[in-house]
């Protein structure tokens, strides 16, 4: 819990090299950016524990290294389709 508020910024798609994200356990507000299917080296999203809503960006099928997503305990809707 790094007490983190706010949504998280379609910018982090700038980061394509990031295989760790983890953002669990704070107070993240808003939507999934689709921004994050841009990261293909992505292992690892841990958004439980927040406060986020919406439905799941299908652009996050791309992420084909993804191994480890957690968004448990939010109010998000959808599924995501292996492509």
């Amino acid at each position: 819990n790094n007490k983190f508020t706010g949504t998280i910024p379609g910018n982090i798609g700038l980061y394509p090299s990031l295989a760790h994200i983890n953002f669990e356990a704070n107070e993240l507000t808003g939507t999934i950016p689709h921004e994050l299917s841009r990261m293909g080296q992505l292992e690892t999203l841990k958004l439980g524990y927040n406060k986020l809503t919406g439905t799941l960006p299908s652009s996050l099928s791309k992420l084909q290294r993804l191994g480890l997503f957690d968004i448990s305990y939010n109010s998000i809707e959808g599924t995501i389709s292996e492509e």
